[in-house]
């Protein structure tokens, strides 16, 4: 294992910290002040039967408040514990994990018509990672439904192996159909500065988080558009995490 290389991003996050505890605190502000607008609105709309379909409609609004607090102290957490970074990668099977992360999302997005297919070349599929990559996978789904304005949200996660430098990757890709990511921001969105953007609904802190735990498995991440040359069609994350040995 090499040790400098914990080391220096030890350090990082340990700054990375302290820039995001301001950061943390605004977003967390603005779900409780959000989650308090849709309650004080669902009351307003319960006093007239014309308008009790809108009472839905909040009810979508503040599971998805809830699920991104839930990340968000959940990243906090991973973030001030840099230790469980650096424990042992293990060749652990790829579908349990996501199958986790996939009812986690399912479960605080019921009222949202969301769909998430998984096409995989094999069900047995391993990889050199630990137990924190379901919260990369469920940190990519839950952006995934918060940045979508579509009635209908959709995501694919597609698996595929490819060979980069002698070395066998698992390819996951996570495609989705919601706003897209300019190209300028393509460019920072996975660094630590990031996370001083306030209006990212969280997306920099977990992205950043994210790179960090890929980069101890020796793995790759970066996003391109959903549909080449236009990035308002949605993202499609790309990972590359060194494939388990068969056995």
């Amino acid at each position: 294992m090499n040790t400098d290389y914990f080391d220096k991003k030890a350090a990082e996050l340990a700054y990375m910290k302290s820039e995001s505890f301001e950061f943390l605190a605004h977003d967390i502000n603005n779900i409780f002040n959000n989650v308090r607008s849709s309650t004080d609105l669902c009351r307003i709309f319960l006093d007239n039967s014309s308008q009790i379909n809108k009472v839905y409609e909040q009810f979508d609004l503040i599971s998805g408040q809830i699920a991104r607090g839930i990340k968000l102290i959940s990243n906090a957490r991973n973030l001030t514990q840099f230790n469980k970074l650096n424990r042992s990668i293990l060749q652990i099977t790829l579908i349990e994990p996501l199958s986790r992360a996939i009812k986690f999302v399912e479960k605080n997005f019921r009222d949202k018509k969301l769909t998430i297919n998984v096409n995989s070349f094999d069900k047995k599929i391993s990889i050199e990672a630990n137990e924190l990559i379901v919260e990369v996978f469920e940190n990519l789904l839950v952006n995934a439904v918060l940045h979508n304005l579509n009635y209908s949200v959709e995501v694919t996660v597609q698996i595929t192996q490819i060979l980069k430098d002698n070395q066998n990757y698992i390819k996951i890709q996570f495609i989705d159909n919601g706003i897209g990511i300019s190209d300028d921001r393509k460019k920072w969105i996975f660094n630590s500065s990031f996370i001083k953007d306030k209006h990212g609904k969280g997306m920099g802190f977990g992205l950043s988080l994210i790179k960090e735990i890929i980069n101890t498995y020796g793995g790759f991440i970066w996003v391109e558009n959903r549909i080449k040359g236009n990035y308002s069609k949605g993202c499609n994350f790309v990972m590359l995490i060194p494939a388990g040995s068969e056995k």
